[in-house]
């Protein structure tokens, strides 16, 4: 396998999704060292995705297709757009649309724009249309912040005996709009 080249490996690649990438590098030595290492095995992963394709500098294929990943989950109460990045909530029954997978270890981050809201610029809670919303989860020490625009809004301890946390989005508002630009671990 060693002599097969990244051309036909991402091929072999393209027929598999990522977690199918992950799950044959674990159990198979010489697909991990040929494929899973390659990076040009995962940028043609990236494009086939169609993820983004100008990463910055020194940023590596896997992670950028690793962070594509991510999507909501649907809630029958939703709109989810195509992409799978932003959710319309179209009444002001209070709902969630988590993340996923779920966090389990290590310290992530999500970041999140806040769109319109049919009643103004303002919810009652204090953001308005536009904030950029994000919160950064530590499963090590089991902390999290929640950031408004950069600035801490408020941060709090969860239990310990919580092994995974999900991030979702929550709406209270007509017509809130909110659009995932990032979950990533930090």
């Amino acid at each position: 396998m060693e002599t097969v080249p990244p051309e036909i490996l991402s091929v072999i690649c393209g027929f598999l999704s990522p977690l199918d990438v992950a799950n044959v590098s674990r159990v198979c030595r010489a697909f991990y060292q040929v494929a899973w290492k390659s990076e040009y095995v995962w940028h043609q992963i990236a494009l086939r995705l169609e993820l983004l394709t100008n990463p910055k500098k020194g940023k590596p294929w896997m992670t950028i297709v690793r962070d594509g990943r991510y999507h909501f989950i649907p809630r029958p109460e939703v709109n989810i757009s195509p992409d799978g990045k932003t959710v319309t909530f179209p009444s002001s029954n209070s709902c969630t649309v988590l993340v996923h997978p779920p966090v389990r270890s290590g310290v992530w981050k999500a970041g999140a724009w806040y769109g319109p809201v049919s009643g103004g610029d303002r919810t009652d809670s204090g953001w308005m249309a536009g904030d950029e919303v994000a919160i950064e989860l530590d499963m090590d020490t089991h902390r999290a912040r929640l950031l408004q625009n950069g600035e801490q809004a408020g941060d709090f301890n969860f239990p310990e005996d919580w092994s995974e946390c999900w991030f979702g989005m929550c709406g209270f508002e007509e017509g809130l709009v909110c659009h995932l630009r990032s979950l990533c671990e930090i």
